[in-house]
């Protein structure tokens, strides 16, 4: 009995060295598993939270269109059809075959009637039918050569009359919807002391609403942006003629960071109201209260005899 226990006791002990690497095995895998589903859940959230990537995507989508500052439309079929042609052409230009178009004698880049109502057609839809003809804009000529069926443009390097930054996507299904900032073109003053250059404030924002059809995305509408999104950052810049962008040469998107809707609102119209409190003070009665900065501003454009009598 006592051989019998003694059996029993070494069996033990070897069934207990042969758990104990087994059990450190599994620990280890248990925590490179903890360890990979960390870092997955934190590249997700990454991914979720910065989408400058997709923001720069739509930025080149739409660059075409809002480069000129086309009216506000809810159906494509109202567009101006030069306004397709000229966004057609320029998407035609930007777009990925550019480096196949071959050059005239003159310089001028060669586009083929047909790859532009292809791009006509991707971007605002079938229902629309190019009229190709010559035209110019902008001080540009657009030269069409009806026996060639095909646009000689000349290559200007310049900056565009606006880009685009979206700062905001919305999606619905295959829709997406687009706060979009335009940007107005560069200037020495947007250089500081340091020599750092900063992007300027756009000039105003728009909504694009695009959907999302096989492989490309085709523009629906333009849109004004709600109340609280329609103000831009500073006074209203007029853009230079002839400021044309660049065919030649790769265009480089913003990042596309977000902004501060209405910053510097609340400043311009409080130094708005400074300068013409000073006159309506006098006029104004003893015992009325006294206006803030965003009614002084409101009621800058009536006459003197008007706001006496208010």
């Amino acid at each position: 009995m006592t051989e019998y226990n003694s059996l029993r006791e070494v069996h033990r002990r070897r069934k207990n060295r042969a758990a104990a690497p087994i059990g450190a095995l599994v620990l280890i895998l248990a925590a490179a598993g903890l360890v990979a589903l960390i870092i997955l859940g934190v590249n997700l959230t990454s991914q979720i939270l910065d989408n400058s990537r997709e923001k720069q995507k739509f930025e080149k989508i739409i660059q075409p269109v809002l480069m000129f500052d086309p009216p506000p439309f809810e159906d494509v079929t109202t567009l101006d059809k030069f306004t397709v042609l000229q966004a057609a052409l320029w998407a035609t230009m930007l777009g990925d075959k550019r480096e196949t178009y071959p050059f005239d004698a003159q310089g001028n880049l060669i586009v083929p009637s047909s790859d532009v109502d292809v791009t006509s057609t991707q971007l605002f839809g079938p229902e629309l039918e190019l009229e190709h003809q010559s035209f110019s804009d902008f001080g540009i000529s657009y030269e069409y050569n009806e026996a060639t069926k095909a646009y000689h443009v000349p290559v200007m390097s310049a900056s565009a009359l606006y880009t685009p930054r979206v700062d905001e996507i919305t999606r619905d299904g295959d829709t997406y919807s687009l706060l979009v900032g335009y940007i107005p073109p560069g200037t020495a003053w947007n250089t500081d002391i340091a020599g750092n250059k900063t992007e300027p404030d756009p000039h105003k924002f728009m909504i694009y609403e695009l959907k999302r059809l096989d492989k490309h995305y085709q523009l629906t509408a333009i849109k004004d942006p709600p109340p609280e999104k329609q103000v831009g950052y500073g006074t209203e810049a007029s853009v230079p003629d002839g400021a044309i962008a660049s065919v030649g040469e790769d265009e480089t998107l913003p990042d596309g960071e977000g902004g501060v809707y209405g910053e510097g609102e609340e400043g311009a119209l409080a130094s708005s109201s400074q300068e013409d409190g000073s006159s309506s003070a006098g006029e104004s009665s003893s015992d009325e209260p006294e206006d803030d900065g965003f009614e002084e501003d409101s009621s800058t454009e009536s006459s003197p005899e008007d706001s006496s009598e208010e």
